[in-house]
């Protein structure tokens, strides 16, 4: 650390020295009537998240509740196999030190409550010896903020649930690195202003504040009345992001990362002050645990868009807003063989899977799954909207399409983009992310996102990576959006004409998005369970005569040319689909399918991606400047 450095961080232990000395009463700017947050915190510990009753009725809990028990079981095994491993180093990979604060955070809070379950001073011990180890690192990395959170939480949270296993001393020397390194850092020591983002740095590096800031509140109840002044202030300015109907812009994914850090603080402040600060309450915060049940695929996949995983497991954060919701249908996905992948998933906060479990009733899962909707669209930055034929079915048709804009955190030019599931096949797939470190290491800045910006050098976050339009060969334009300007929901209910339901149908305007030279563009999807089950994605322009429209659809599957024009059969898994290209107002085929192995072109970044194969309709508009074009996927053609 500089000099400069040094003197910044005595003038901010100073300010909070200088506060603590006062008799602290109110928080800063607080009216002489308004209640002291402070005034209603919980004495003793432990108090955040689980209170020393709700560790007993656990212990209680688990010798009847089969789910509850396997789920320790597997932690209590995990946490055996850290006794005698290494304690952790202060190291970094590029500019993070993340992934030593992400284990670090595994270890304490596993540790801490098989400690509780068993009383076992083994893993009390072990814990404490963690905690003592990063307390007494030169720094967490704050010029990558999540890096102090994720550490902060841990400690925070070591320090709250061993509390009476500790001595004074050593507690005191865990509260001395946990202002040191975190609470007391000043905002010119982060590497941005997080306070003011609306992305998933402002839910985990508050959360992470908070947590600490609440643990040390007896000590340090100056830092306590900073934070949480300051979370009050701030962080509505993310829980926005969640409006209006829970679509999270920057995607499943990444719901899972801000929104478990989100609930953690809700979860600490109730149980620590007996109020969340209203920030529970923001608008599409818990609804978007609906959306988070219908962008998981019949499969288990995810709607990966905005640098996603399509892989997805169990995260402990979608028992906590199930029960927040009173909306066990949310977790139908995860009933499944008896909850198998719930119990087996291992996450560094598995620790609040068995906690929050034993905190909601799962019985009506089932009761209710017939009331539960098979089409689901939502609003906000990155709109969305999800078709299934069937619930509990991995075999089931779905389909998610997606609207929005690129230049948002993690965006992609995607808008209009859709991926396709059917016979338990995943057709039609988004890329996802690339490694971050591995395009840092290049020098490539992709966390710009203006029009030029790095960030567009990386191929498969273009337009032309993704299941969507590419006009003249042009990019999306990232400050446009796209629109969802129509959409039909499925019945219930069988109707006339469809033997298994109506059709659903969405609908996304991009012309915005494609930019010059087209006038109009709107895409339609058509979704029709049934006998003849099949998706129709459609497309209309108005564009200059003669302009090129490439039509994409990135798979994995094998693909061979169908028996008639414009079609192609594609196979997967013992699986078929047949996809049938026409253009043309008459329903000519006057394109032609270019099929090519994924490859990225020259002057572009990214990874390989060897089994991927992107299938692209080339067609030109008419002398009108007119292009309609239909594009079928129709489910197990033999």
């Amino acid at each position: 650390m500089t000099g400069f450095s040094h003197a910044r961080t005595f003038a901010w232990w100073a300010c909070g020295v200088a506060l603590m000395a006062c008799v602290v009463a109110k928080p800063a700017g607080a009216s002489p009537t308004e209640p002291d947050a402070l005034d209603t915190l919980r004495e003793g510990h432990p108090r955040l998240v689980v209170t020393a009753e709700e560790f007993e009725d656990l212990r209680v809990q688990r010798a009847t509740d089969a789910v509850l028990d396997a789920q320790l079981k597997v932690i209590e095994a995990e946490a055996e196999g850290w006794l005698e491993a290494p304690l952790l180093e202060r190291k970094l990979r590029g500019r993070r030190m993340l992934g030593v604060s992400r284990r670090a955070l595994e270890r304490i809070t596993t540790l801490a409550l098989v400690y509780q379950m068993r009383g076992d001073v083994r893993f009390a011990d072990r814990a404490v010896a963690e905690m003592k180890n990063v307390v007494g690192f030169s720094d967490w990395n704050p010029s990558h903020f999540l890096d102090v959170s994720e550490m902060a939480t841990a400690v925070a949270l070591g320090y709250d649930w061993l509390y009476d296993h500790m001595d004074p001393p050593t507690r005191a020397l865990i509260r001395e690195g946990l202002v040191k390194h975190a609470i007391g850092l000043s905002p010119d020591q982060w590497g941005w202003d997080w306070r003011k983002k609306e992305n998933n740095w402002n839910s985990v590096c508050y959360g992470g504040m908070v947590v600490a800031a609440l643990a040390l509140a007896e000590d340090h109840p100056a830092w306590a009345h900073h934070w949480l002044d300051s979370v009050q202030v701030h962080n509505p300015t993310t829980l926005v992001e969640y409006g209006p109907d829970g679509v999270y812009p920057e995607g499943p994914g990444y719901w899972t990362y801000g929104t478990m850090f989100q609930a953690l603080m809700i979860d600490a402040l109730r149980s620590a002050i007996g109020d969340d600060l209203g920030l529970a309450a923001a608008p599409g915060f818990i609804e978007s645990g609906g959306f988070m049940a219908h962008a998981l695929g019949p499969t288990g996949g995810a709607h990966n868009f905005a640098d996603g995983d399509e892989d997805f497991e169990f995260r402990p954060v979608l028992f906590w807003i199930a029960q927040e919701a009173q909306r066990p249908d949310w977790l139908r996905h995860w009933q499944q063989d008896e909850w198998s992948k719930a119990i087996q998933s291992q996450t560094r906060l598995q620790a609040f899977a068995p906690i929050w479990w034993a905190r909601m009733n799962p019985t009506p899962t089932q009761a209710v799954s017939a009331d539960t909707p098979r089409s689901w669209q939502g609003g906000g930055k990155n709109p969305v909207a999800y078709f299934r034929e069937r619930w509990d079915d991995p075999k089931a048709m779905w389909l998610g399409v997606k609207g929005g804009r690129a230049n948002l955190s993690h965006g992609h030019m995607d808008a209009g983009t859709f991926v396709f599931e059917a016979d338990a096949v995943r057709w039609a797939i988004d890329l996802g992310a690339t490694s971050y470190h591995a395009l840092e290491s290049t020098g490539l800045d992709i966390w710009s996102r203006g029009q030029n910006s790095g960030r567009w050098k990386v191929f498969q976050y273009r337009n032309e990576a993704h299941n969507t339009l590419t006009v003249a060969g042009r990019p999306f334009q990232v400050a446009a959006s796209a629109e969802l300007s129509g959409y039909t929901p499925l019945s219930a209910s069988g109707e006339a004409g469809h033997a298994n339901g109506q059709t659903g149908r969405a609908a996304v305007d991009l012309a915005a998005v494609l930019g010059a030279p087209v006038q109009a563009a709107q895409r339609t999807f058509a979704f029709v369970p049934g006998t003849d089950r099949h998706v129709v994605v459609k497309d209309v322009l108005r564009v200059p005569p003669g302009t090129e429209v490439v039509w994409t659809m990135m798979t994995r599957a094998q693909v061979e040319p169908g028996t008639h024009a414009g079609a192609l059969v594609l196979r997967q898994d013992g699986q078929s689909l047949e996809v049938v290209a026409r253009d043309g107002a008459q329903g000519q085929t006057a394109g032609h399918w270019d099929v090519q192995p994924y490859r990225i072109p020259e002057g572009f970044y990214g990874g390989p991606l060897p089994d991927v194969t992107q299938l692209r309709w080339r067609t030109q508009a008419d002398a009108s400047g007119q292009v309609d074009l239909r594009v079928t996927l129709r489910p197990a053609v033999q």
